[in-house]
């Protein structure tokens, strides 16, 4: 009799150490400051102007942003076929809506289904960003330039 409950909890502390590995490995893929590597094509052509960080718009804004590049807000951008393939592929696998952080999911989640093409125009940002005096902007050079508050911008740790 005592080996059949040493037994059972043999099994539920091994099913426990299971659970607790898989949440973890959860964890860590969803982690809010996941450090998202890009292709250096990503950060030269598109880090350069301003942060690069993918997860912050969801992938129907990337695509309509890849696809019209000629007419990229106050630049024509101009990438060869296989810069464009790459840097497409990888905004649309690291973008918003795809769960790759927990940050991304909550920004996409709050779009309600929206496309912005600017990160400062989604809801996410401006509720964020309401509190944030016009001097700071300024003082900022505009509301793209994330690393003049957000010192780790690039890794996706937006913390003030």
């Amino acid at each position: 009799m005592k080996k059949r409950y040493l037994w059972g909890f043999t099994g539920l502390l091994l099913c426990g150490i299971v659970g607790l590995a898989e949440a973890h490995d959860g964890y860590r893929k969803h982690s809010p400051n996941r450090l998202l590597i890009p292709p250096q094509t990503y950060a030269d052509n598109c880090g350069s102007c301003h942060t690069a960080y993918s997860a912050l718009l969801p992938s129907g804004s990337w695509k309509r942003l890849m696809g019209d590049l000629p007419n990229h807000f106050d630049a024509a951008v101009e990438l060869d076929a296989a810069d464009k393939e790459q840097i497409g592929a990888w905004l649309q696998g690291n973008a918003a809506d795809t769960g790759t952080t927990r940050r991304g999911s909550k920004i996409a989640k709050k779009l309600h289904g929206d496309t912005p093409v600017r990160i400062t125009e989604s809801r996410w940002f401006i509720h964020k960003h309401d509190d944030v005096s016009q001097g700071s902007i300024a003082k900022a050079q505009g509301l793209k330039n994330c690393a003049a508050c957000h010192a780790d911008a690039q890794r996706g740790a937006f913390s003030r």
